[in-house]
């Protein structure tokens, strides 16, 4: 009897498919944020050698690490030691299956932990992969921008509105101090008339003294109220410096041609706009009540400092 191969044939199903292809190649996986690839070499023995890369999103950065490969495989089995080539990094120590040229590896090390899925592939698919990455990086970048910015501009909107009432409510204040100037000017005058009408030597030349001293006392008010205002205008001057700059970059910003800008920073910049025009108003009427107040002063300093001569005169 005559026997053939068939059985010999027939052993070869018992075989698995990754057993008759082969370890070596790539493998390439992927999850939301993550792509991955390993790429081996199976030598005499199952001895593996290869490289190892994974690319992870976080944040809208994309983060690297690549690393060399050793290891074994009896065909399904796979137990591998892969080194990052970052400086004084650690191994991870992962084993696995192939099945159906399917790898699956797990490990830790190095202050990692892996737990991959990868099927046989090509590197173009992996640097696809990348693109997607990238694709989704700059999309949340972009968000990211677009949400700090919105951040901004409803912060500066709320800022420009409070310097808005604050500054309005200023404006009541500036009429009493203009008619304390000149309250200061009449008072100093009526002084220097009874300084005047005060004739003779001793006595009488002491109150002319005495007037003269008072005169420049109540100058001196006059003075320390004058410094208190130009103070209050350099302190207003400082704190609103910074938000002009802000609102000017800002408003380039929110020009109604700027591409892409969602509907809801749309809407912030329309109340930034209205805030910002309030804002000029207001302080372009405070800054025209610290001038009528300076123009008071002029003239009702002025008129003190003549008057205080004509005392320091009739003192003697």
């Amino acid at each position: 009897m005559r026997f053939g191969y068939s059985w010999a044939i027939g052993l070869m199903g018992l075989v698995s498919p990754a057993w008759a292809e082969g370890i070596s190649g790539t493998y390439v996986g992927a999850g939301s944020n993550s792509a991955f690839l390993v790429q081996v070499v199976e030598a005499t023995g199952g001895q593996l050698t290869g490289r190892y890369e994974q690319t992870v999103l976080s944040d809208g950065k994309l983060n690297s690490m690549n690393a060399s490969i050793s290891g074994s495989s009896d065909g399904r089995t796979v137990v591998l030691t892969i080194k990052p080539t970052e400086l004084f990094s650690s191994s991870i120590i992962a084993s696995g299956t192939l099945e159906n040229s399917q790898l699956h590896l797990s490990g830790s090390g190095d202050g990692r932990t892996i737990s991959l899925s990868l099927l046989k592939s090509e590197e173009a698919e992996y640097r696809r992969k990348i693109a997607i990455l990238e694709i989704q990086a700059r999309a949340i970048v972009a968000a990211k921008v677009e949400a700090d910015q919105l951040a901004h501009v409803s912060e500066l909107t709320n800022k420009l509105a409070k310097a808005s009432v604050e500054a309005n409510a200023q404006l009541s204040k500036f009429q009493p101090i203009e008619q304390r100037y000149r309250a200061i000017s009449e008072l100093m005058r009526g002084a220097l008339a009874r300084q005047q009408s005060i004739y003779g030597s001793g006595q009488a030349a002491v109150a002319r003294s005495q007037v003269a001293f008072a005169i420049d006392q109540v100058a001196i008010e006059a003075e320390q109220l004058h410094t208190s205002v130009e103070r209050a205008n350099k302190d207003i001057g400082t704190q609103v410096e910074p938000l002009v700059k802000d609102a000017v970059a800002i408003k380039q910003q929110c020009q109604p041609n700027t591409p892409n800008k969602n509907r809801e920073l749309q809407l912030a910049c329309v109340k930034f706009s209205e805030a910002a025009q309030r804002f000029k108003s207001s302080m372009e009427a405070l800054g025209r009540a610290f001038e009528n107040a300076e123009q008071v002063w002029l003239s009702e300093h002025s008129k003190q400092q003549q008057i205080m001569h004509a005392a320091d005169l009739a003192s003697r």
